[in-house]
């Protein structure tokens, strides 16, 4: 009887090892199925797939760091809502440094967590009335609406002129009834950065942006990342991104007065 116990003992051990590693393996599939890999990137458009994504991702998002997303919204008159049902993809074609939808974290006073929300326009949506109103120029063509904690508002125009791709800065305060041009945002091809970065290995293309014509941030892109490098009081955004909603901090961008702003999804 001893003898058959101690085998059910080692059989239940070894059933239990199993079972531990089995989970072990489903949550790092499980990670890797959610996070933005290289597979997701070359995933083809789908607009139902990025509309569930980016719903659970909001309503997480928001139990967490409260923003002013619903608000916003009523302040369009649902024009928020539609771009946001238009994204088909994680990135702009052509432009993997143009994420389609992203929320930027930067540490405010106190405790704060300050938001930038940041929204791809579909083609077919550029000639919504929403942007007759606020833009001066009716041939402006509008590719990213961006609105921060304050409710100020930018919209991003593309500008030809620019290689490889670049953007006129139209910005005004809440409730603004026409935006005013305020400055540029431009990718670059490599690394020209005039500041120190926390992160200065494996990195990809710039995006910098200008207030007027002063450089006022760039964004960058690099798996080679650590929270003990960043701005501690983000710790806990990176910290939930990483562990709850299993998303990578792979996107950063550094102020020229040092901030850092991290950006998911």
């Amino acid at each position: 009887m001893g003898r058959n116990s101690g085998e059910l003992d080692v059989l239940a051990q070894r059933f239990i090892m199993k079972f531990i590693f089995f989970i072990f393996i489903l949550l790092v599939q499980t990670r890797v199925t959610f996070a933005v890999t290289e597979i997701f990137l070359q995933m083809k458009p789908d607009q139902r797939y990025m509309g569930f994504v980016l719903k659970k991702y909001l309503q997480w998002h928001n139990q967490y760091f409260p923003g002013r997303f619903e608000e916003m919204n009523n302040r369009t008159n649902g024009s928020i809502k539609k771009f946001l049902e238009h994204i088909d993809h994680w990135v702009v074609a052509g432009y993997p440094e143009l994420p389609q939808f992203s929320i930027g974290h930067e540490a405010g006073s106190s405790s704060e967590i300050l938001l930038t929300y940041r929204i791809y326009i579909a083609p077919s949506l550029r000639e919504d009335p929403f942007f007759r109103n606020l833009l001066p120029e009716s041939k402006l063509i509008p590719w990213f609406v961006e609105w921060r904690s304050d409710l100020s508002l930018c919209i991003l125009t593309l500008d030809k002129d620019m290689a490889p791709i670049g953007f006129d800065v139209y910005c005004g305060g809440p409730g603004a009834k026409k935006l005013n041009r305020v400055g540029k945002e431009k990718l670059f091809q490599d690394n020209l950065s005039p500041w120190p970065n926390p992160f200065p290995y494996l990195l990809g293309r710039e995006v910098r942006r200008y207030k007027e014509d002063k450089l006022i941030q760039i964004r960058y892109f690099s798996d080679a990342t650590h929270p003990s490098r960043s701005d501690r009081r983000l710790d806990h955004v990176i910290h939930l991104h990483g562990i709850e909603a299993l998303f990578p901090f792979d996107k950063f961008g550094v102020g020229a007065d040092g901030k850092i702003t991290v950006y998911y999804p």
